[in-house]
């Protein structure tokens, strides 16, 4: 899964953005977390922009305490009732240059490992939106990120990780057809074509993946309180020393 990403440099992530260009970058964030905002890109009338959204989507006929869905599994996200209308009309992308994870299993504030992306090819998470039905305000969009069988070296620590985009298949992902055709009457055949070949074309964009391009850093607990946003996070944990020197 991912519960947690870091968008550290935002200049360099944008810069890996093609045709998106910002008169103010995002200030960087070292701890997004679910309910938090966060920036986010997706196509308008043909061309990138990005808005700010909260990480997370209400369940279906859920009460309002219930948990926010975060993630959605990139193996069927064009099946799901509720994630295949978004896929096959509202997708997005998360800039990001890194995530954390836990030890699966592991006890209650264990230490997190954060895997950075190496060079500035990557620029973020594939993912999908919702928020402006019935002419609800910007501040209302909401998404999620997708994930995806973990590989190295993120699959010694968790069996999930977010589906990270390259810079060439940013138009791919995001591309036709427009959201207008997918929500409007009578088009759930139009709803299910769309998704199927977004979904053709993110599942080799999932099987292209290099895990070459991540790095492993194990970091201490200041992660793991949601308040911390700070260079503190990513901070590579000190060796533990032994019993005896």
């Amino acid at each position: 899964m991912c519960g947690r990403f870091t968008i550290t440099q935002p200049a360099v992530v944008i810069a890996a953005l093609p045709g998106l260009v910002m008169d103010k970058l995002p200030a960087p964030r070292y701890n997004v977390a679910p309910g938090q905002q966060a920036p986010m890109v997706r196509l308008k009338n043909g061309r990138m922009e990005l808005v700010q959204a909260t990480w997370g989507l209400a369940p279906r006929f859920a009460d309002a305490d219930a948990r926010l869905l975060i993630n959605a599994r990139s193996q069927s996200v064009h099946q799901k009732p509720t994630f295949a209308p978004l896929f096959a009309g509202r997708r997005c992308v998360i800039p990001a240059d890194g995530f954390y994870e836990w030890p699966q299993n592991g006890r209650q504030g264990a230490e997190a490992h954060y895997f950075k992306f190496r060079g500035n090819d990557c620029c973020g998470f594939a993912g999908i939106w919702d928020g402006e039905n019935s002419g609800v305000k910007e501040d209302g969009i909401r998404f999620v990120i997708l994930t995806t069988s973990a590989l190295a070296p993120v699959c010694e620590i968790h069996d999930r990780m977010p589906v990270i985009l390259r810079r060439g298949r940013i138009m791919d992902y995001l591309s036709e057809p427009a959201e207008a055709e997918i929500h409007s009457p009578g088009s759930q055949d139009e709803v299910a074509s769309a998704g199927r070949r977004a979904h053709a074309r993110l599942m080799a964009m999932i099987s292209a993946w290099d895990s070459d391009l991540l790095e492993s850093i194990p970091v201490g607990r200041a992660v793991n309180r949601v308040s911390n946003d700070s260079p503190e996070c990513i901070r590579l944990r000190p060796p533990k020393e032994g019993l005896f020197k």
